[in-house]
């Protein structure tokens, strides 16, 4: 047997062993509960998007009250294009807000698909963490949300009435503001809102952004699986396609 045939042949086995080793790894990630809480009957939900964003995966976020009615954000950039934002520019996002009725609620936690209008990245999620939640941490998380989709309406505003110097004046000074919200696709992007939305209540999120957190969602998703405790459930959504049960198991 030639020697080219040979390492090919080993190349190729080792490729096999890596696989089955990755493919075993991947059962780690169990779905399991969240521990139920007496009290706190409100919930946040983490929600990743295997092949949004080009492939590179998107998250949002849910909040859901004591009725299960629910409100999802989804933060994504606006001040400048893809190619830009793949460049680091740093620019105003848009956070979309969702209302979703009880039904609604019920229907997405079992299929992931979000039927509402302008869902874009937001259409299809494909697993999920969440944990109970009081009404004063639930209200926390959506006073942080609407700093959000204020700087994003305020920028659309400006914008539209750049056409003059004073109004053109008018839009630099505002996206100039440093308490104004930037997107950048690398440090605060769609991943890193919601975790840092979720952090203000939750202590092991704090410290996973701190310590461990990744540049792709859904490394981030199995950091946290790996991290966290009982307090948190994770869930499969609805039934993977060939490209979203390839991008899991590369990721």
């Amino acid at each position: 047997m030639k020697k080219g045939t040979k390492r090919f042949r080993a190349f190729l086995l080792l490729i096999l062993v890596l696989a089955g080793i990755k493919v075993i790894s991947l059962g780690r990630y169990e779905e399991r509960e969240a521990g139920v809480h007496t009290t706190n009957k409100c919930r946040v939900y983490y929600l990743l998007n295997l092949d949004g964003m080009k492939g590179l995966g998107h998250v949002a976020f849910m909040l859901t009250d004591e009725a299960e009615k629910g409100i999802l954000y989804s933060y994504n950039g606006m001040q400048y294009s893809l190619a830009e934002c793949l460049l680091g520019k740093a620019g105003v996002g848009k956070m979309k807000e969702f209302s979703l009725s009880q039904k609604e609620v019920e229907e997405f936690l079992l299929t992931g698909d979000l039927q509402v209008s302008d869902a874009a990245e937001c259409d299809n999620f494909d697993r999920l963490m969440y944990r109970y939640i009081s009404r004063e941490e639930y209200e926390m998380i959506r006073e942080q949300a609407k700093a959000y989709i204020a700087a994003g309406e305020t920028f659309e505003k400006l914008y539209a009435a750049s056409g003059s110097p004073e109004g053109e004046k008018e839009l630099v000074d505002f996206v100039s503001r440093e308490d104004v919200p930037k997107y950048q696709i690398y440090r605060h992007n769609c991943d890193t809102a919601a975790r840092i939305f979720i952090e203000k209540i939750d202590e092991e999120m704090a410290e996973y952004n701190a310590n461990n957190q990744r540049l792709v969602p859904a490394k981030n998703y199995k950091g946290m699986w790996k991290q966290f405790g009982d307090d948190w459930g994770f869930l499969r959504l609805g039934e993977d396609s060939p490209v979203e049960w390839f991008l899991w198991y590369i990721l």
